[in-house]
């Protein structure tokens, strides 16, 4: 089944928008604790390659 073409509305709650602010909260010590084996320098340089992936230039 595909669903080329289809859009998707929704709406996002009031308990639903709390749930992300506390989720986005969580974010940098989430990375701290991943990334810690990583030198400052190892990690922009980490970034940057993810970003070339994530945006290639056409």
């Amino acid at each position: 089944m595909t669903n080329a073409g289809t859009r998707w509305m929704f709406s996002v709650t009031d308990s639903g928008r709390e749930l992300l602010a506390r989720a986005e909260g969580a974010v940098p010590a989430f990375l701290d604790g991943t990334f810690q084996a990583l030198t400052p320098a190892e990690r922009t340089q980490l970034s940057a390659l993810l970003g070339k992936l994530l945006h290639p230039r056409s």
